[in-house]
């Protein structure tokens, strides 16, 4: 089945038993489409697999998820720093344009800088290359991924 296939009629179900009162099958329709366009962004489709980069610092992937809550159906957006750290809390401006820069170095996200305008960041669609062990446990975190490792070894 095609991408997105499945949203309208799920839409149409979800309308016809538990909305009420229900919308009109128009709006329903266009509220499938609307969604069909988002569907393709891995960090709404994947967000596990998305964001766990183990070559990533913590805080390149905070910034990283603060800055795809801005992105359009395109990947595209314009947060300014200051919106970045209000929703990460890093209040350094060097922590904010240091994570932004490795995550350009690590092919994350590209970044057009403007001047006197934010800065326009477009977030990459594919998914990072990801360890063995990182495609069975997204979750783990870099620091217990060394430690492990250095159990494993016997070091």
């Amino acid at each position: 089945m095609p991408q997105g296939e499945g949203i309208a009629p799920a839409l149409h179900a979800i309308n016809e038993q538990r909305c009420q009162p229900r919308l009109p099958r128009g709006e329903v329709e266009e509220i499938a489409r609307s969604a069909q366009r988002w569907h393709s962004l891995p960090c709404l489709t994947s967000p596990r697999e998305f964001f766990a980069d183990e070559r990533l610092s913590a805080t390149a992937r905070h910034v990283l998820r603060a800055i795809c809550s801005y992105a359009d159906s395109d990947g595209t957006c314009w947060p300014t720093h200051e919106l970045i750290s209000r929703q990460t809390g890093y209040a350094s401006p060097q922590t904010i344009t240091k994570s932004i820069k490795e995550l350009e170095a690590a092919g994350r996200i590209t970044v057009t800088r403007r001047m006197k305008k934010p800065n326009s960041y477009r977030i990459y669609r594919s998914l990072p290359q990801l360890s063995e062990r990182q495609r069975h446990n997204p979750l783990v975190l870099r620091s217990q991924n060394v430690e492990a490792e250095a159990v494993e070894d016997g070091r």
